[in-house]
């Protein structure tokens, strides 16, 4: 039951290699879509990272991240961020951080 209950709050899942300059906005997906952007990227090694703007280890390691996808996304490494956030803190908090 609270693996189910965390699917259901699961705001933001960014697929970090886009190749755009700037993520797309934040929004609102469940556990289904979350696998089917997992399953696009089969035969791909495929981080999936679980964070929140309110958790201080998660913005330290949020450039982190981000460095090691561009370094290694040639090499076929796609880095899924998945944010925490409640709905209501997506305009305020979410979407000013990815940007």
């Amino acid at each position: 039951m609270a693996a189910r209950f965390l699917w259901t709050i699961v705001m933001s899942a960014m697929v970090l290699n886009s190749g755009r300059s700037s993520p797309e906005p934040a929004r609102l997906v469940n556990a289904r879509e979350i696998k089917e952007l997992i399953a696009h990227h089969e035969g791909k090694v495929v981080l999936l990272n679980f964070w929140a703007t309110w958790c201080p280890p998660c913005l330290v390691e949020f450039p982190e991240i981000v460095a090691l996808e561009k370094t290694y996304r040639d090499r076929g490494l796609v880095v899924i961020s998945v944010s925490t956030d409640p709905p209501e803190r997506v305009e305020t908090d979410l979407n000013p951080f990815l940007q």
